[in-house]
């Protein structure tokens, strides 16, 4: 079991293990951008944490959430949050993406308390679908997160993942995330990338984001309507203050139907890195 502490340092909290009071982790959040492929404008960001060990050694994300129980990952949402109410929320309107397991969408606390906390819109991305998916109450908080004009997007999509193939259609996504090992074993299958991307689509009201772009090819291959991508190409994942100094924002908008029609460009993309 662990306890969330906020640090006097903006954006960052320390996880302590309850069984061992010298186990500790210090993360300091992040934000990386989600752009319009063509023109390398910002529309998103997902919130991020760069984990630091009491020895001073940063931990591998992965290993380390998924090493992380439910409970914490839940705490730790509601704590970005927080964090990001009281330095990026304080000056821009701008859609966040927060990761959680599919799971937690059964814990009725826990999405009231989500709601409650949330000053703007957010976009909750979900990577562990293990769960039944019939569940009525994973259907009526998914509802009621989407009613309170929140966005619910899939992350990490591979077409060969059964699980993730049956969601679609089942859960209506607002944005579909393809993992980043698509582009890395698929830059030289353009009319499969097309054909993936028009699938998609189809199950997602605002388009799907390519991860992981990270060379000028990949970017050129994905530019088109409803379609954004999110990788080194465009920027890492920064700290929020240079965040908030240097990135031109988008509203989260961008994600729906209001914004004008972007020109049919595919020449050099703005690079924030």
């Amino acid at each position: 079991m662990h306890k969330i502490t906020v640090s006097e340092v903006p954006n960052n909290v320390r996880i302590e293990s309850l069984l061992n009071q010298h186990s500790y982790a210090e993360l300091t959040f992040l934000l990386q951008p989600i752009v319009i492929p063509t023109n390398g404008e910002v529309v998103a960001f997902e919130a991020l944490s760069k984990v630091i060990s009491q020895s001073g050694d940063q931990l591998n994300n992965e290993d380390f959430f998924q090493l992380a129980g439910t409970e914490l990952l839940k705490c730790l949402v509601i704590a970005q949050i927080n964090a990001f109410k009281q330095t990026v929320y304080t000056k821009r309107r701008v859609l966040i993406s927060y990761n959680l397991p599919l799971s937690c969408m059964e814990d009725d606390c826990f999405v009231e308390k989500l709601l409650s906390t949330c000053t703007q819109k957010i976009a909750l991305e979900f990577t562990d679908l293990n769960v039944n998916l019939k569940s009525k109450k994973i259907t009526d908080n998914l509802e009621k997160v989407q009613s309170n004009g929140h966005q619910l997007w899939l992350d990490d999509y591979l077409h060969q993942s059964r699980v993730a193939n049956l969601t679609l259609g089942y859960i209506e996504w607002d944005i579909i995330k393809i993992d980043k090992s698509y582009l890395y074993y698929n830059t030289e299958e353009e009319s499969l990338l097309k054909s993936l991307i028009s699938v998609l689509q189809s199950y997602s009201n605002k388009g799907v984001i390519f991860e992981g772009v990270e060379t000028e090819l990949q970017r050129r291959l994905i530019c088109g309507e409803k379609i954004f991508a999110q990788g080194y190409f465009f920027s890492y994942p920064r700290c929020v203050s240079e965040v908030i100094q240097k990135v031109k924002f988008t509203p989260w908008k961008a994600f729906d139907n209001e914004r004008s029609q972007q020109p049919d460009y595919t020449g050099e993309a703005s690079l924030f890195v």
